[in-house]
């Protein structure tokens, strides 16, 4: 007997709907154009579009979360409108009734924190009708920095440094502690077996401060002398804890002011930007303090700068970051820690004196700096310092490069988006908003196509470029061209709304050249990543903004550096 046929388009609805979920999201909507029937299928199942649309926004699902997949699927396209249209849903101002510098404040995972020795922070509203409660911690002891990770652990870190003890006759150290505070209650976290972890620094800091990053269970903290032109010089200090069980797994020096940042890539892989040799450096985080390697298994070059400049200071940061395991079960959806861009701010200096350079940032994609590796195998080592690959062969097609004005403010990426004020006028300034998730460049640009003037304002939108080809980087060593999607990823709400829309435009510029007004750089430095920017209509009088995955945060100063209130702008 001859062994019967299954034919695809014979299954359930409902089997046929869970085997497509199995596919890329790209290769679903590809599916639509097989036959009426999957077309009908794929159009009328709200797992499916909410499949797609995930994909699309460059989010990911929470399983934690029990509204229904229909909710989910209204809210995800709703809160993508509003981003697109920045057409917040309501906004809120909220005082800061006490002092508040801004050089001390971060917002991550919807909190909004402030101070140091008295630290204050806030759950942000994510309803109208949500009251916004200040709440407190005191400490008698110096902070030097502080760690979080809200959404994973509940969990917020305090770092605090004693007076110098002597440890010989010639040398002295600190006591540097860490506290592991759960956000919720204020108490040491329930799942820390010791709520401080304390050690001694082997040598003493003038002006210590410290960089801090929590990736799943480990703790990776850098402690570095923030005073550049100290007499005494002490080396730069990295430990990496497993915060849960106080065990330490990894510790190392480096010469003085080597690293200012930390990037979290994976739970088990990060970067440090190494400023003294102008290079970003993957590390890897040990299971036992007996594999600590003395060197980074990877090292990707920046550009090279002239003889006289130097690399003074590097920031970097990338919201969220990554996870394993669960969310804040009250959120449906996430931005996907795979696909979210990383920022990094550049402080470049004359080698002789203190002249500071006009900032620079650049943005790159996390899933690009994972990927290098792979790409690159025969520059990974684990015995010996390794060869970097120079910035021509690996940063063009993945990183785009800014001219910014010096800023403390970091928390300006949430997921693939970046916000920066247009320049400062007295009448207020509108809000600038960059979306680097190139399926909303390719939809933008697919759009524009069909509009018969193809260089005119299409509904508030410009099309800047030619044809609808982009050059983009998806972790390859070289640019690839991506063809514009079907039309089942035209975006219907560029067509349809009838209000007044952001101006919009796709800046597609392969190997774009920074514009090096002082001289930096040996070479020029290009860079081609592409991206949608979107100025507001309205126009606003802040002094700062701040960006997370709901929400664009606008501060206001007082003598420069004093926050008086924060306004929200809730997008969902």
């Amino acid at each position: 007997m001859e062994p019967t046929k299954v034919v695809l388009l014979d299954l359930p609805p409902e089997i046929l709907t869970h085997v497509l979920l199995y596919l890329p999201f790209t290769s679903v909507v590809a599916c639509k154009g097989i036959n009426h029937h999957f077309m009908t299928l794929i159009s009328e199942s709200a797992e499916l579009q909410y499949y797609i649309h995930l994909g699309i926004s460059g989010l990911v699902d929470n399983p934690l979360c029990d509204i229904s997949i229909s909710e989910r699927l209204d809210r995800l396209l709703a809160r993508e409108r509003r981003w697109k249209e920045l057409d917040f849903d309501f906004e809120k101002t909220v005082d800061v009734p006490f002092p508040a510098q801004r050089d001390s404040s971060k917002l991550t995972g919807g909190v909004f924190f402030i101070g140091d020795r008295v630290f204050r922070y806030a759950d942000l509203p994510s309803e109208p009708d949500q009251e916004v409660e200040w709440k407190e911690v005191r400490t008698t002891q110096t902070t030097v920095g502080k760690g979080f990770c809200v959404y994973k652990h509940d969990l917020y870190l305090l770092i605090t440094i004693g007076q110098p003890q002597a440890m010989t006759q010639t040398r002295a150290g600190h006591e540097i502690q860490l506290h592991l505070n759960q956000l919720s209650s204020g108490e040491p976290h329930p799942d820390a077996q010791q709520g401080i972890i304390s050690f001694i620094t082997p040598e003493e800091f003038g002006e210590p401060y410290a960089s801090v990053e929590i990736a799943g269970d480990n703790l990776i903290l850098i402690l570095w002398d923030y005073h550049e032109w100290a007499v005494y010089r002490p080396d730069d200090r990295v430990y990496i804890y497993e915060w849960k069980t106080g065990k330490l797994k990894m510790s190392l020096s480096a010469p003085f002011r080597s690293y200012t940042g930390i990037l979290s890539l994976t739970t088990d892989t990060f970067i440090l930007p190494n400023i003294k040799m102008g290079e970003l450096e993957y590390w890897r985080i040990p299971q036992s303090p007996s594999e600590v390697t003395p060197y980074p298994f990877f090292t990707l070059s920046l550009p090279q700068l002239r003889s006289d400049k130097i690399y003074d200071f590097i920031a970097c940061r990338s919201e969220p970051g990554p996870i394993n395991g669960s969310w804040d079960a009250s959120k449906p959806f996430h931005s996907n820690p795979y696909h979210a861009i990383a920022i990094f701010g550049v402080s470049i200096r004359f080698a002789a004196y203190p002249q500071h350079l006009p900032y620079l940032t650049f943005i790159v994609h996390r899933r690009s700096l994972v990927r290098y590796s792979d790409k690159f195998p025969a520059s990974v080592s684990s015995n010996t310092r390794p060869d970097p690959i120079p910035y021509d062969e690996w940063g063009p097609p993945a990183c785009r490069w800014f001219n910014a004005e010096n800023s403390l403010w970091i928390a300006t990426i949430s997921g693939q988006r970046y916000i920066t004020p247009a320049s400062l006028a007295v009448d207020g300034a509108p809000l600038v908003l960059f979306n680097f998730n190139e399926m909303d460049v390719a939809r933008f640009l697919a759009s524009a196509k069909h509009n018969p003037r193809p260089n005119t304002p299409v509904g508030g939108v410009r099309m800047i470029t030619r044809g609808c080809q982009f050059t983009t980087e998806e972790g390859e060593v070289s640019s690839k061209t991506y063809e514009v999607p079907p039309s089942a990823l035209l975006d219907p709400m560029i067509r349809s709304s009838s209000k007044p829309r952001p101006y919009t435009k796709a800046v597609i510029r392969p190997w774009d050249p920074l514009n090096d007004m002082e001289n930096c750089f040996e070479g020029v430095v290009h860079s081609s990543l592409p991206y949608l920017v979107q100025t507001s209509v309205g126009r606003y009088k802040f002094d700062g903004l701040l960006l997370d995955e709901e929400r664009i945060l606008g501060i206001e100063l007082k003598d420069w550096d004093r926050i008086t209130s924060v306004h929200i702008l809730h997008y969902g």
